[in-house]
């Protein structure tokens, strides 16, 4: 458990206080084009004075056109092969409506060094289907 102790002499507890990995995903869900499912953070102190921060956001997309009209706004209209991909591909269209590094940006007097961004798409699964023709009222 965070406490203000730990937050007063820890700096890296101070610095997972801070970090709100979902900063940035407002617009999209104010616009109904996802939902915001869970949220984890992991920070690791590397030295004295270095950490290695990674968080992990999982999200439902709710409406792909919402969502797609959101990265699509963020291309220049002149990228047409931005917005092709925008089209064809939803980790495309999450890196042009959702900035990744935004949780580290809005922490006032870091510096930081970029190391990976994964996207990663998992399909819904198939909605289960139920039989109703069984004579004994069981469902499969």
């Amino acid at each position: 458990m965070m406490t203000r102790h730990s937050l007063a002499t820890d700096w890296t507890a101070a610095l997972g206080w801070l970090l709100d990995p979902s900063l940035g995903l407002s617009p999209l869900i104010e616009a109904g084009a996802l939902r915001l499912l869970a949220v984890q953070t992991n920070l690791t102190e590397r030295s004295g004075d270095k950490c290695r921060l990674a968080w992990t956001v999982t999200v439902r997309l709710e409406d792909v056109a919402a969502f797609r009209d959101i990265a699509a706004a963020a291309v220049p209209d002149s990228d047409t092969d931005a917005r092709t991909e925008i089209d064809q591909s939803l980790a495309a269209a999450w890196r042009w409506a959702a900035e990744p590094y935004a949780p580290l940006r809005a922490i006032p007097g870091i510096i930081w060094t970029p190391v990976q961004v994964s996207v990663e798409h998992q399909p819904a699964r198939p909605a289960r289907t139920v039989r109703s023709d069984q004579s004994d009222g069981t469902q499969e």
